[in-house]
């Protein structure tokens, strides 16, 4: 009897454990993006400084959120760099499209693309993703 408990409650204490430890506070995270991808990320946020949200219109939330964390150097999660590579369908925006040639930050797809640390930040991620999924292994 004493045994089952003991197996009973260590099984359950090895489930709590798993689910603490995935818990993205204690994941690792990372901060070592290049200062390309930081600087880009804060050419955003000083636009909007500038010029404000009318003008500078190409972030959405999630997008100011990573430009924040980007330009305040922050660590960045496994899922947080594994969006960060996934913005690879957007480099068509990398760049600024000819009308927008002296306004840059009116360019809504250029600015997304600076915001979410730009050519340098989204190979970072897609180097640092495929990285850490090996490591995994």
């Amino acid at each position: 009897m004493i045994k089952k408990l003991f197996m009973l409650s260590r099984t359950f204490i090895n489930k709590v454990l798993k689910k603490y430890i995935n818990d993205t506070k204690l994941q690792k995270a990372y901060n070592d993006y290049p200062k390309s991808a930081q600087n880009n990320a804060c050419k955003v946020l000083r636009w909007i400084d500038k010029y404000g949200r009318d003008e500078v219109a190409g972030m959405t939330r999630t997008g100011l959120a990573r430009a924040n964390q980007l330009c305040n150097k922050e660590n960045l999660s496994e899922a947080t760099i594994a969006r960060m590579a996934a913005f690879e369908r957007h480099r068509k925006n990398a760049k600024v499209n000819p009308e927008f040639k002296s306004t840059p930050w009116k360019d809504r797809g250029y600015v997304a693309w600076l915001g979410w640390g730009g050519s340098t930040g989204i190979a970072w991620a897609q180097r640092k993703l495929k990285s850490i999924r090996n490591e995994k292994k």
